[in-house]
């Protein structure tokens, strides 16, 4: 083992001596360096991974649960969709196309206006209290079905009520719940 020379303080104004390392301080020097950066990339590279292995076991619970709760909706939608829809949709044509009609009223139409209706309800929309009331002309036509109506006032203002549309754009939303297949870019 080789001795160390001893340093004495310099009370000299000038420069301060530089002491050389010993080449053993410098390789445990080094050495110790370089485990502390193993030790870190380890520590780093496990943090990583467990986080990775969170995030993906929330991802495939959130997808799980997602499913699941779509699943037992996807029942009542397609009987929403069915039965319900069709059946309000039906009921109250009176009423949606009342409204309509206000609507043409309050936007101004000069003068009456014409509602084509088809022949099954021309005579139950003329009898209506809401439509008898209003300044219009019930007209049967054959080319529309149950729940269709045209509207038209003036020489080129045509507006269109279609329930059966509008009861299968309803139908398709709601029956399309819980359909879609998910994929990792979606969660």
């Amino acid at each position: 083992m080789m001795a160390s020379p001893i340093s004495l303080e310099s009370f000299d104004t000038g420069t301060p001596v530089a002491v050389p390392e010993s080449p053993d301080y410098e390789r445990g020097y080094q050495h110790g360096l370089t485990q502390a950066q193993a030790q870190t990339e380890t520590k780093l590279l496990a943090a990583v991974s467990d986080l990775s292995a969170t995030l993906t076991d929330l991802s495939f619970g959130y997808e799980e649960a997602l499913q699941h709760v779509l699943s037992k909706l996807s029942p009542l939608m397609s009987q929403i969709a069915e039965l319900i829809v069709p059946e309000v949709l039906s009921n109250t044509f009176e009423l949606h196309l009342a409204e309509t009609l206000q609507y043409a009223v309050a936007a101004e139409c000069e003068g009456g206006f014409q509602v084509l209706v088809p022949p099954e309800t021309a005579a139950l929309m003329q009898s209506t209290e809401q439509i008898s009331t209003m300044p219009c002309d019930i007209l049967a036509c054959s080319d529309l079905g149950i729940g269709q109506a045209l509207i038209s006032y003036g020489e080129t203002s045509n507006q269109v009520l279609d329930l059966p549309a509008l009861s299968n754009a309803l139908q398709t939303a709601l029956q399309g719940i819980g359909q879609k297949e998910w994929s990792r870019k979606d969660g």
